[in-house]
């Protein structure tokens, strides 16, 4: 089962003094997929449930 989803979206016009960057890559962390789910695994096996 695949939890993860790509969408594209329209691209933003900066407005005022905003700048728009074209980031070409990005990341998840290990930890923030468990977040996400509901739970991480802390310091010395301490879980934490709904957390996300």
């Amino acid at each position: 089962m695949n939890l993860y989803k790509y969408r594209s979206s329209q691209t933003p016009k900066p407005k005022g003094s905003q700048i728009l960057i074209k980031v070409q890559s990005s990341a998840v962390c290990h930890s923030d997929v468990h977040v996400w789910e509901g739970w991480y695994e802390g310091i010395c096996g301490t879980t934490i449930k709904n957390c996300g």
